[in-house]
């Protein structure tokens, strides 16, 4: 959240001068600012899983975490347990 204000705020005020305030680091800032397609891209992919799992849960409310994973696969995505906790 400081990022996203620091990054609103970089037109009108000096970057070093917004990380001070929010107490982060210039090059943490830039790291941010690097990796936010990566992030968005993460977040349409999650956004497309859990739009099928409710799909399949719609249709299959018996379904567990054995059953949902073959379905998931059949559908084309690669989940794990790890997928499911995280």
């Amino acid at each position: 959240m400081r990022f996203d204000i620091i990054h609103e705020l970089k037109g009108s005020h000096p970057i070093a001068w917004l990380a001070e305030i929010a107490e982060v680091q210039r090059s943490s800032y830039y790291k941010w600012v690097k990796t936010i397609d990566v992030r968005e891209k993460k977040k349409e992919q999650d956004q497309g899983l859990m739009d099928q799992m409710l799909s399949i849960r719609l249709n299959h409310k018996e379904y567990g975490y054995p059953r949902m994973v073959v379905a998931l696969k059949e559908e084309g995505f690669e989940v794990t347990i790890r997928r499911f906790t995280d």
